[in-house]
């Protein structure tokens, strides 16, 4: 962790305050219905990871790539067929149907339909024989700890990464969605997805390790993102923030301008609506432009997070 570089950013996102961002249709279908939307939220979170290339689809006018389109494919399935979220139907999903349900408009398909199909079916046999079938009881059961229900998902093979990705998102949605009050905020990390891993290394937050000679490996990449879920907890610390609320900043700035392929701040464009909605001050192509190395220094804009094949994240 680089503390010069956790006080600049700190300094600045201390100054502006960002602000929480707005559940989408496609992560809450039907907030009425406080046990539906619980386990749509489970299940859809614990197959939330890599979808692939080419994942991107037009649906309604409005283009959806990658996480986004794997929701908006689940809130489609959901207004078509509400049943199919249920613990006990969802404990006999096959790869075919995964496959089917999430190809998009267009003829894009998922990466890896059949391991997605087998979390699901993990998950759903745990919930039942757990919590029969129920996540709010899941959900009492963790009585507002996050740590406490971090450890009781830990069996699902879908919730079991060491840096509990899945475990984070799945308490940020469930809390926004009015479903979970957690009273452990001191607790709380941020959700550390390639998104989030990619920012914090660019930032200079933390430094990668030498590049090996051969592909990353699991234990690499799992170090850096313990190191970048701690840098970002000290940022949220020092920044007097919700961890929760920056994940909301940061995976929107990854996924918009900071992205795999190229940053934004090196090329000239358009600034996002939806990042400037989350980023209610003056900056030109990235909010955090001011604090960030990448910005200035190419060697540090060109750092990407390692390509891992795992469910975790």
């Amino acid at each position: 962790m680089n503390a010069e570089v956790v006080e600049r950013v700190s300094g600045l996102l201390a100054r502006f305050k960002p602000i929480p961002a707005p559940l989408p249709s496609h992560y809450l279908p039907e907030p009425e219905d406080a046990e539906g939307s619980a386990r749509y939220i489970f299940f859809m979170v614990s197959i939330d990871h890599r979808t692939g290339r080419g994942f991107s689809s037009t649906i309604g006018g409005v283009v959806f790539e990658g996480a986004e389109l794997l929701w908006k494919l689940g809130e489609l399935k959901w207004r078509v067929d509400r049943a199919f979220f249920n613990p006990q139907r969802m404990a006999k999903v096959s790869a075919s149907e995964v496959r089917q349900w999430l190809k998009a408009p267009g003829g894009a398909v998922i990466k890896g339909p059949a391991l997605r199909a087998a979390l699901l079916r993990d998950a759903a046999r745990w919930l039942v024989g757990l919590w029969r079938g129920s996540v709010l009881e899941l959900v009492e059961e963790a009585r507002g700890s996050s740590r406490k229900l971090i450890e009781l998902i830990r069996p699902i093979k879908a919730f079991n990464d060491p840096v509990a990705k899945k475990a984070y998102l799945l308490i940020k949605l469930l809390e926004r969605a009015r479903l979970l009050k957690v009273a452990d905020r001191e607790e709380l990390r941020i959700p550390v997805d390639n998104h989030v891993t990619r920012v914090a290394l660019r930032l200079g937050l933390i430094e990668a390790p030498p590049k090996p000679r051969e592909a990353p490996r699991l234990g690499l990449d799992v170090r850096l993102r313990m190191m970048a879920m701690e840098a970002w907890r000290a940022v949220t610390v020092r920044a007097g923030l919700d961890p929760l609320v920056l994940d909301d900043l940061v995976w929107t700035l990854g996924r918009t301008v900071c992205r795999r392929e190229v940053a934004g701040c090196a090329v000239e464009g358009a600034r996002p609506r939806e990042l400037v909605e989350l980023a209610p001050w003056a900056w030109r192509r990235c909010p955090l432009e001011e604090a960030c190395r990448g910005s200035k220094e190419e060697r540090w804009r060109r750092l990407r997070e390692p390509l891992i094949s795992t469910w975790w994240y």
